[in-house]
């Protein structure tokens, strides 16, 4: 078994790292709770997300500007194999 980091983003879960498995694998994706997310911040942290949890919910600039984050994402990547 392989153990991968991801990351859960517009209802996808992407690697964030490479993988040497067939296309079209079945996986098992394995999430952590709300209880052990927080339980990896340190107190400081969770101050801030206690602070600005929701903030920009349905703010259409944050999500241009992940859009663009994620698009140079994908093009580093293509450049980098």
């Amino acid at each position: 078994m392989m153990r991968v980091k991801g990351i859960y983003q517009h209802k996808v879960v992407k690697l964030l790292e490479a993988v040497d498995v067939p296309e079209g694998t079945e996986v098992e994706v394995i999430l952590p709770t709300e209880q052990e997310q927080e339980g990896q911040l340190t107190p400081e942290q969770k101050e801030i997300l206690q602070r600005t949890k929701g903030m920009w919910a349905g703010d259409d600039r944050i999500e241009a500007a992940f859009k663009l984050l994620e698009e140079g994402w994908e093009a580093w990547q293509v450049e980098e194999s």
